[in-house]
């Protein structure tokens, strides 16, 4: 299900695949949903996001789904725009009763790409967090397959927590990959906070979503777990596959940086 049907024309190329419309928390979900086993809920970067999720469950326990699959975020439980959200998103579903399981993500690989203008101009690039300070990182198509693995098998995984990361890497190492993949030195200049939001908000991004970002690179420069915690084995477990690396993400869409 997609808000925007008419712009999925990759998935509707995909076999056994039946793209309808449908949004989180939207009308007519529980009819949608009917004769459904498992539902994934990709939840939405909206500041009603809690209240999305939950009519989404809602309509999935009332509609006769067995398990739903919740998108979540690493830093629940801590005191940032984020860490309140998914927390919020959290305890809506556990409410609910249903059959879930949580899927908490941390910084997808795929952010990086904001980056990709700064490359091609200048060979740098810069973010508010320390050039050493190694983070958890995942790419969406691990994402992906350890959603679908999960799904397949949702009798294995009712009411678990997962967190899931591709790799934990610093920007000074990004920028290492980088250049070894484009063939030409690329620096890495961290920016202070300031320059960072000011950044953001010459994007267009809502000055609340800014500080959430700012918050998160604090936790980096702060070395705090919940934005560290690494386990490169529990991917592997789920879908039987090594998580993807930010070298190999990064050659696969060099072009981006060219």
């Amino acid at each position: 299900g997609t808000r925007k049907p008419d712009e999925a024309e990759n998935l509707k190329k995909l076999e056994n695949v039946t793209v309808v419309k449908a949004e989180a928390g939207g009308e007519g979900l529980e009819a949608l949903f009917k004769g459904v086993d498992s539902v994934f809920i990709v939840s939405p970067p909206t500041g009603d996001c809690g209240e999305r999720v939950e009519k989404t469950v809602a309509a999935a326990k009332a509609a006769g789904v067995n398990f739903s699959l919740v998108v979540s975020e690493a830093t629940v439980g801590q005191q940032t725009l984020f860490g309140h959200q998914f927390s919020d998103v959290e305890e809506r579903v556990r409410k609910i009763g249903a059959q879930h399981c949580f899927l908490r993500l941390h910084a997808f690989y795929e952010n990086f790409l904001l980056a990709a203008m700064e490359v091609k101009e200048s060979s740098c690039f810069g973010k508010a967090a320390e050039a050493d300070k190694q983070h958890a990182m995942v790419a969406v198509d691990d994402v992906g397959k350890v959603a679908a693995s999960i799904l397949a098998n949702w009798n294995n995984h009712v009411n678990k927590t997962y967190i899931l990361s591709s790799a934990k890497i610093s920007f000074a190492e990004i920028a290492a990959d980088l250049s070894e993949v484009l063939g030409k030195p690329v620096k890495y200049v961290q920016k202070s906070y300031d320059q960072a939001r000011e950044g953001f908000l010459k994007l267009g991004w809502p000055e609340a979503i800014c500080e959430g970002i700012l918050q998160y690179f604090k936790l980096v420069n702060e070395q705090h777990e919940c934005v560290t915690a690494f386990d490169a084995s529990f991917m592997e477990g789920i879908t039987g596959e090594k998580p993807t690396t930010m070298k190999e993400y990064l050659t696969k869409n060099v072009a981006a940086f060219q």
